[in-house]
């Protein structure tokens, strides 16, 4: 398999190249459907469907160092439970009503509710890696759950904060969304046996994956539909959360005194997405975030290089070309 050819495919496409994807998702099954009323709420998001990145991520790096498929499912499963936990929680802090087209658990079952479910898929995540005695894996995805926390609150400590910068950004995203992705690649490698150069290089490719894939997501808030992002486009901007396309807004002469009146004032309902999008678009504000996402995958892409060549590599590095070219 060429790495042309792989470039060509869709993440769908892709998760046919990696047939253990599918003893995942039956595990996921098997750990999350009972008759109980959590396990019902925690199958309708199951249902609700997703990339399975993190999953993915965990099978490739594992076997693109030689791992043995059995000791990479717990953790796959794993990373998913995590990641599912992460969407409940967001939503509570996000207040949303929907994702992926359907209800959130928060909206149609209160927030102590929706904090149990995720609290519930966390447990289930840490449970499995235990059972599998995959204790380095349990490690690094507490301390990347850590991050995320420490990512959330201080987002949530910034909102309407101009005094934000690039820098600030990247720490934040990197918390909240390269962290976990880190520890997936990292874990992989880990339960090869990888060699310590391995692990650095998937960590790296991990890292800076996660980045360009947050950033391509702050860039979709402005230039997607509600049904596309599966949340109300525009969401960030209207809790006060500057992602780097806004930044970079209000470095301009012209945009940048307009649109801190309404953040120092926090009146964003007097501006509508089709005005931010003119803005974003005439002062290249989106132009520069994507060609920051794209300096992180090319970054991440040149981490692999450190990596022997096999198929499995292969497809790392079209996941990383396709972090601009997806829809969420």
């Amino acid at each position: 398999m060429t790495n042309t050819l792989v470039q060509e495919k869709t993440m769908v496409e892709l998760t046919d190249i990696v047939p253990e994807l599918k003893q995942v998702e039956e595990e996921l099954h098997n750990v999350l459907v009972s008759e109980s009323i959590t396990q019902e709420l925690c199958t309708s998001l199951l249902k609700s469907g997703g990339k399975r990145l993190r999953p993915l991520l965990v099978l490739l790096s594992g076997k693109s160092c030689g791992a043995k498929t059995q000791d990479l499912i717990a953790i796959a499963v794993a990373a998913e439970l995590i990641h599912m936990a992460s969407l409940v929680h967001d939503d509570i802090i996000d207040n949303s009503h929907s994702r992926r087209g359907a209800e959130t658990i928060n909206s149609s079952h209160g927030n102590k509710t929706a904090v149990l479910t995720g609290d519930y898929l966390f447990a289930n995540a840490f449970r499995l890696l235990a059972e599998a005695k995959q204790y380095k894996s349990l490690s690094l995805m507490v301390k990347a759950i850590s991050d995320m926390c420490d990512g959330e609150i201080c987002q949530a400590n910034s909102s309407f904060d101009l005094s934000q910068d690039e820098s600030s950004y990247i720490d934040r995203i990197d918390k909240k969304t390269g962290k976990l992705i880190t520890a997936c690649c990292q874990a992989g490698a880990l339960a090869a046996n990888a060699s310590m150069a391995e692990i650095a290089a998937l960590s790296e490719y991990g890292r800076n994956l996660g980045i360009a894939f947050q950033i391509a997501d702050d860039i979709l808030d402005y230039t997607g539909s509600d049904s596309s992002l599966g949340k109300p486009a525009c969401n960030d901007l209207s809790q006060g959360i500057l992602t780097l396309p806004i930044l970079l807004l209000l470095e301009d002469e012209k945009y940048g005194p307009w649109l801190k009146d309404h953040l120092k004032n926090k009146c964003l309902a007097l501006v509508s997405q089709q005005q931010l999008l003119k803005a974003l678009q005439e002062t290249g504000a989106l132009k520069a975030s994507e060609t920051k996402a794209f300096q992180h995958i090319q970054q991440a892409n040149r981490a692999l290089d450190r990596i022997p060549a096999n198929p499995h590599r292969d497809v790392l590095i079209s996941i990383a070309h396709m972090a601009l070219k997806r829809k969420k």
